[in-house]
């Protein structure tokens, strides 16, 4: 599970996920939402 891009700071701890989608309505749904949740537990990064 790896997410489509990462930013990690000078001591190369991740400090943002993030995970593009090709949507053509305006609304993300719940999966998506769980899907970056999933990713901000496995690399420690805090919410939004």
């Amino acid at each position: 599970m790896y997410p489509d891009f990462w930013i990690q700071n000078r001591e190369e701890d991740v400090v943002l996920v993030g995970d593009t989608k090709w949507k053509t309505g305006t609304e993300p749904s719940r999966d998506n939402f769980y899907q970056i949740a999933a990713y901000q537990a496995k690399y420690g990064t805090q919410g939004c």
